[in-house]
């Protein structure tokens, strides 16, 4: 039977801790490491993150204590400062309360990711988390479905740093190198509508029932108020067209 987890004593800070392990085992959309904060208590996800109902702006993100938040702004940068591959994390902590005087600066709750060390032994792991057409049930009005192939690849290699006849770092000095690619390939299909051919060549009457189309040149104010003339029979001449103009009327006939 799993031991219960001892009373933190030595300092009141309250938080979520998750292994690295258990991290990458989770459905974590894209492998974003900050994306593990979807899955964490005390953590509503509605227009960016709150911890307990603080603001976004005031959440922190650190990976092995280097800051990852937007300068004044606040709120997380990790798509383009300090994102990693998830297989090379060892420990994301999530502090919601109380934090630490070493991170301080986080109003809103603090998010805590450190990186895997080294180690004596030679060691490589990779994976595909991939899913394709032959995987998905076709969407009800689909005849089949567009092409479609998701892949989340990801590899860490570790070891320690070893040059023949010149160094030996066993037990001093480790490498750790992670890799990660996102590939998504689709296709939608959508329902929509296109002009019709009285609405290409400008007649918007809709036998009499069409909104009053208002000619911009008209416009004057009367009695202190601004109004337009309405375009006789709700049909914009064709010399009002700006002629670029046919050249996508005849793209949109060629879709009927």
């Amino acid at each position: 039977m799993a031991n219960s987890p001892l009373v933190e004593t030595a300092t009141s800070t309250t938080g979520t801790q998750l292994a690295g392990k258990e991290m990458n085992t989770l459905p974590i959309m894209q492998r974003y490491t900050w994306m593990s904060m979807y899955l964490m208590p005390d953590v509503t996800s509605m227009n960016g993150f709150h911890i307990d109902g603080q603001r976004d702006r005031g959440l922190g993100y650190t990976l092995d204590g280097i800051v990852g938040t937007q300068p004044v702004v606040g709120g997380e940068a990790t798509n383009t400062t300090v994102s990693t591959t998830a297989n090379a994390i060892e420990e994301v902590k999530l502090a919601s309360t109380v934090l630490p005087a070493e991170y301080g600066h986080s109003a809103g709750g603090l998010l805590s990711a450190t990186y895997k060390s080294g180690t004596n032994r030679l060691h490589w792991e990779g994976e595909d988390r991939y899913v394709n057409n032959a995987m998905l049930h076709r969407a009800y009005f689909n005849l089949g479905n567009a092409p479609f192939g998701y892949h989340e690849l990801s590899s860490v290699a570790t070891g320690p740093v070893f040059i023949p006849k010149i160094y030996n770092g066993k037990n001093k000095t480790f490498f750790l190198f992670g890799w990660s690619m996102h590939h998504e390939r689709y296709n939608q299909s959508v329902f929509t509508t296109v002009p019709t051919p009285d609405e290409l060549n400008g007649d918007f009457s809709f036998g009499g029932k069409g909104y009053p189309i208002y000619d911009p040149a008209t416009t004057k104010q009367v009695n202190g108020l601004w109004t337009n003339t309405p375009f006789p029979g709700n049909i914009i001449p064709k010399s009002r067209v700006d002629p670029r103009s046919e050249e996508h009327t005849s793209e949109l006939q060629s879709l009927r």
